[in-house]
């Protein structure tokens, strides 16, 4: 996919276009909304949903089909424009393996969000 060079809208660093799904986890992990990954940086993404969702200040993005798979980033909400939101990897943004998280909250089979 190429590049967007453009740095005039002030960022600091570049985005790469890009069309993944995710998921976003909030509500601290009991509610999960999918989205679309439209374009990222090495400091944050944009987000595309498919229905308005009043993006939480604080969520955690899951990549269920790259290189990522199993693991949840950290992520502030910048800004949210209808069904668009922009969010930053927060400095503190470890990755957090799905399941292991699940055991340690006890949270319900995390495998019914992954269709």
């Amino acid at each position: 996919m190429p590049e967007d060079t453009d740095t005039s809208d002030g960022r600091a660093q570049l985005r790469r276009r890009t069309l993944k799904s995710a998921k976003v986890w909030y509500n601290d992990y009991q509610s999960v909304m999918d989205c679309q990954v439209r374009d990222m940086s090495e400091t944050g993404a944009k987000l595309r949903f498919v229905e308005l969702f009043n993006c939480p200040d604080q969520v955690h993005l899951y990549f269920p089909y790259d290189e990522y798979q199993g693991y949840l980033r950290s992520c502030e909400t910048k800004w949210v424009l209808g069904l668009e939101a922009g969010v930053a990897f927060t400095s503190d943004s470890q990755l957090v393996r799905l399941d292991e998280l699940s055991k340690k909250r006890h949270l319900p089979d995390q495998t019914k969000y992954f269709d």
